[in-house]
């Protein structure tokens, strides 16, 4: 994938919304079990749009490191953590809309998306930090939590593809539903 500078230069832009996103909910939202609201994902649904997959995959890996990095916790298992299930959850984001768009509306998409990010956190814990079956004991807690902020974080960003198109952005088309 060749990319224009002009590319290049939204997809820093959606890099550093991304990161100030990710920075205000670690200041302001403590996490809940481990759980945040994945508001920098909005901005990940933004890149597929705009980029397809692989720019999603850019974006979310260039928002984990420069969120590790303001955060402190570059490298550590929260970076680990955060990077692993950013990475899988773009992924299927990435491939049920190339699949299933727009038979599966953004929203759904991004609770597919949260879902997938949870379990796979929860497999990185279990597998590399906590090899004990109790770690599971929160997933039906965190699985309704996932599905409550897709679908929210889903809503916003596809308000936010709306209102883009509307302006004439180039890359974004209305979605109707």
């Amino acid at each position: 994938m060749k990319l224009e500078p002009n590319q290049i230069t939204r997809m820093a832009l959606l890099t550093s919304l991304a990161v100030i996103l990710h920075t205000i909910e670690v200041l302001i939202f403590p996490p809940i079990l481990g759980f945040r609201l994945g508001l920098a994902n909005i901005v990940t649904i933004l890149a597929l749009v705009l980029f397809g997959l692989r720019g999603g995959i850019i974006v979310t890996i260039m928002r984990c490191i420069l969120g590790g990095l303001v955060s402190g916790t570059l490298l550590g298992p929260a970076f680990l953590l955060s990077i692993s299930g950013g990475v899988g959850s773009t992924g299927i984001m990435g491939l049920s809309f190339k699949w299933f768009f727009p038979w599966l509306s953004w929203m759904m998409i991004s609770v597919i998306g949260a879902i997938v990010h949870i379990l796979i956190q929860i497999g990185v814990v279990y597998l590399v930090l906590i090899n004990h079956i109790g770690v599971f004991i929160q997933l039906p807690f965190l699985l309704i939590l996932a599905t409550i902020t897709g679908l929210f974080n889903g809503w916003i960003a596809t308000q936010l593809i709306n209102g883009l198109a509307e302006e004439g952005i180039a890359g974004f088309k209305a979605i109707s539903h």
